[in-house]
């Protein structure tokens, strides 16, 4: 039987509380950054993709 985990994740935007919808990270051996859709930008800065 495979067991469900859950992970909460919000975005990391200073002061935002929304859910953490778009999720970026720069390698496998860091951890993931995730953002709302209104600081979806800053996710994408953080990888360097804009």
């Amino acid at each position: 039987m495979r067991r469900l985990t859950l992970h909460l994740h919000y975005c990391e935007h200073d002061g935002c509380t929304e859910w953490g919808t778009f999720g970026y990270a720069r390698g496998k051996d860091q951890p993931s950054k995730w953002y709302c859709r209104e600081h979806k930008s800053d996710g994408e800065h953080w990888i360097g993709k804009s």
